[in-house]
Parts: C-alpha cells; sequence; structure tokens
C-alpha cells in the first residue's frame, strides 16, 4: 500500500503544470508583474517567455513607443555562468496597444493587463550543463502611470527544467501564450496595396485591402517616435474597397 502511495505521488508530481516551477511573480504600487515561462528547456528546442502586467484600474504601462511621454519596458535578462554559449534570448515583443489620451498628450500602452513576449534559443549543447534545471532570471523595469507616473524595478528569477524532450504546457499557460500572440502586430497580407504621403506638416497612408474587402476602422501607431503628432484626430475616408488615414 506504502509503495502504491508514493507511486501515486511522484506520478501526480510529474503532472503538475509547468506555472508551478515557471513563475516569478512582484507586487508593486499599482501593478503585479509576473515572469512565467510556457514550457520547460529542452536543447534544440524554443521556450517562450513571458512577462505579465496586471494593472490597477485607470493606471497603465507602455507600448515600445511610448508616445508623447512615458516609458517601455525594459528587460535584462540573466543566465547562470557558461550558459551564455548555448542560449540566447530574443527582444521583447510587445502586442498592438491602445491609444491613451491624458490631458493634451497621447501616449500607446496597455491598461488591465499585457503580456509581452520573448522567445529563450537553447542550441542542442544546452543539456549538458551540469544540472538538471537552467535558472533564469530578469531585471525588469518599468513606468505605471494614471496621471502620475511612478517607476518601478524588480528582480524576477525561476528555473527552468530541462527536458530530453519537449513536453506540452499547461492548458492555461498555453492559452495566455496564445493570446498574445495573435494580439502582436501582424505583416500586411501580401493582396494589399499600401500608398503614403509623408512632408513636414501632412500625414497620409491609403491601403487598398482587396474588393473582397469592406473596411471598418483603422488607426495608425508609429513604431518609432516623433513620426506624427500623436494626439491629433486620425480621420478616416472610405471609397469602395481603399481605407485613407489623414
Amino acid at each position: 500500500m506504502r509503495n502504491r502511495l508514493m507511486r501515486l505521488l511522484l506520478l501526480l508530481a510529474a503532472l503538475l503544470p509547468l506555472r508551478a516551477f515557471g513563475k516569478s511573480a512582484v507586487d508593486a504600487p499599482h501593478v503585479r508583474v509576473e515572469l512565467v515561462a510556457r514550457e520547460a528547456l529542452t536543447p534544440g528546442h524554443e521556450v517562450k517567455l513571458g512577462l505579465h502586467f496586471v494593472l490597477e484600474k485607470g493606471w497603465h504601462v507602455y507600448w515600445s513607443n511610448p508616445g508623447d511621454s512615458g516609458e517601455a519596458p525594459q528587460v535584462r535578462w540573466q543566465l547562470a555562468p557558461g550558459a551564455e554559449k548555448s542560449i540566447q534570448i530574443d527582444p521583447l515583443q510587445f502586442p498592438t496597444p491602445h491609444r491613451i489620451v491624458v490631458g493634451p498628450l497621447a501616449n500607446y500602452g496597455y491598461e488591465g493587463e499585457v503580456l509581452l513576449l520573448s522567445t529563450l534559443h537553447a542550441s542542442s549543447e544546452a543539456g549538458p550543463l551540469g544540472r538538471t534545471a537552467l535558472p533564469l532570471s530578469a531585471e525588469v523595469t518599468w513606468l505605471v502611470c494614471e496621471e502620475t507616473c511612478i517607476p518601478g524595478k524588480a528582480q524576477l528569477s525561476i528555473e527552468l527544467p530541462i527536458r530530453a524532450a519537449p513536453e506540452a504546457p499547461a492548458s492555461d499557460v498555453a492559452a495566455q501564450f496564445a493570446a498574445a500572440e495573435r494580439a502582436l502586430p501582424a505583416p500586411t497580407p501580401a493582396s494589399w496595396q499600401l500608398s503614403g504621403t509623408l512632408s513636414a506638416s501632412h500625414f497620409e497612408i491609403s491601403v487598398d485591402l482587396g474588393a473582397e474587402e469592406k473596411p471598418v476602422r483603422a488607426q495608425f501607431f508609429p513604431l518609432d517616435a516623433n513620426q506624427i503628432e500623436n494626439a491629433q484626430d486620425q480621420p478616416m475616408s472610405v471609397n469602395r474597397s481603399t481605407l485613407t488615414l489623414r
């Protein structure tokens, strides 16, 4: 009976979802920040990482281009000594933002919650590191704002178990990452025809979506700062399948 109980406990431990050892969180003023891993580390495969910001109502954090004011979240990844040769981590990916108007300013960012994504690339040599798990730390900085702004900083750490073969992530974690990936800006379809004009006082972009498309609404988010007057309205007009923003 005792042996059967021990085998059952070991089986249950093996089935624990990744979130039990793939998440680290800190509660800061007006925001909770979490470092999340979607799966364990398998040599020669990728690991999806995320910084999850959960905000109090009325507060926001910023997109990669914050707009007229603010500062985007930043992360500095820290690996165990010797792991740099076999582990590479991509820059953060930011989902499509919202336009946030504060007085005369217009910023780009997120309210409620947002998951910023990154990808860890593990070479085939990542396994023989002399350990069964890879420690991973992230020094995260952010600016959380309402009408006033508060800078934040946290050191988040997790351990990624090293597996010989890929394992399916926990369903809730997989769903969370899938939703964040769908929210990332996507390349325009090859069937769309884009044109634009830019001068010192005028910006216009037109998109022909094709004969079968019915444009509804659009908004332009500049990837780089100082490209447009962020607080200006973006009047939209539609002529058949062509949408124009001015």
